[in-house]
């Protein structure tokens, strides 16, 4: 078997970018990965929170609820792009691009240009699904249950406007580590004609976190191009960089 290569993987991701007074702050206050029953770690995470006491937010796949320090540092650099204008953005704007594509690219572990920034997520897979230009009409997609309601319909779409069948599959619950792979394997074997499939890496509906790693090598075996969502893994799965380590970022999962 080939060994995965990062560019067989058409991804679209999510992330924030934190000013440097905000980066500090923030990881400051939450320095080092914690455990699950760490309440005073999360304690202080919280306290980085403004958050209103009119509701219990349970919705998990909204807007991502800024700490303060990155709220002060957007209204800060809001305030600075509004008043110098024009000037900022023909004279310095892409030059601070490119220092924020090199710091993705350094935290993915990437070259600077495998880095393409959009306007969110959700435009990203929009642009990746619908311009995805293998398909031919006979052929088919496949989308799981847990799979971003746009996303299901952009594929949905494909149908409408490429001519292939599309193929739908519910994980299993409970899920584990192996019959999640199972899972995709099997809708595969069932489903050849499918040419491309859609694998989120964590699931804006449970927090599922799924192998990714292991579900496309899978798949590419069979010839299977896939697209991964991966908007809300990378802010969940990867720890931010502190001073202590030197800059660097630790990448930890959940157990």
């Amino acid at each position: 078997m080939s060994k995965l290569d990062r560019r067989d993987l058409i991804g679209a991701g999510g992330a924030m970018l934190l000013g440097g007074a905000a980066t500090a702050s923030a990881a400051s206050a939450i320095a080092s990965p914690p455990s699950p029953n760490d309440n005073d770690y999360w304690r202080r995470v919280a306290a980085q929170y403004d958050i209103t006491r009119e509701v219990v937010q349970f919705e998990n796949g909204m807007w991502g609820m800024m700490p303060r320090p990155v709220s002060e540092a957007y209204r800060r650099h809001t305030q600075m792009v509004n008043s110098r204008n024009s000037f900022y953005a023909r004279r310095q704007y892409d030059a601070d691009l490119e220092k924020i594509r090199s710091h993705a690219a350094r935290d993915l572990g990437v070259k600077v240009e495998e880095i393409a920034f959009t306007r969110g997520a959700t435009e990203s897979l929009m642009t990746l699904i619908n311009g995805y230009n293998r398909l031919k009409p006979g052929d088919a997609v496949l989308y799981a249950d847990l799979d971003y309601d746009s996303t299901q319909a952009a594929f949905q779409w494909l149908k409408a406007h490429r001519g292939v069948g599309v193929v739908t599959m519910a994980l299993p619950e409970p899920a584990t580590h192996q019959n999640l792979i199972d899972a995709y394997d099997a809708a595969l074997k069932a489903n050849p004609k499918v040419r491309l499939m859609l694998v989120t890496h964590v699931s804006h509906r449970t927090g599922l976190v799924l192998p990714v790693a292991e579900i496309v090598e899978m798949a590419r075996t069979r010839g299977v191009d896939v697209i991964v969502d991966s908007a809300h893994a990378w802010g969940q799965l990867i720890s931010w960089p502190s001073p202590a380590r030197n800059g660097s970022a630790r990448r930890w999962a959940p157990a």
